[in-house]
């Protein structure tokens, strides 16, 4: 795909976050937590309305006679989330 640009023209781009007045298509995302913190972000995310998924498994472990069952997350610190992004979102409207 070429161009005939001259010095000063704008560059025409399609955006794919959602600046050209139509939402652009959500994708999912792969967000790195802190250590041990997958639940919680997850639980945080969704709160905020985001699609979360956060992939785990139980293991059993038996110890004095106790048989105890944890919940153990497929890729450590990794949970993946999809984001619906508006109109004229941008990281500068956000409000600090």
């Amino acid at each position: 795909m070429t161009h005939n640009l001259k010095l000063g023209d704008p560059w025409p781009f399609q955006s794919s976050r959602g600046l050209t007045s139509r939402p652009c298509a959500p994708i999912w995302h792969a967000l790195i937590t802190a250590p041990q913190q997958e639940a919680n972000t997850t639980c945080q995310l969704e709160k905020a309305g985001a699609e979360v998924q956060y992939p785990t498994f139980e293991r059993v472990r038996h110890s004095r006679g106790k048989k105890f069952t944890y919940v153990i997350p497929v890729i450590p610190r990794i949970i993946y989330a999809k984001f619906h992004y508006g109109a004229g979102f941008s990281d500068a409207s956000r409000e600090a």
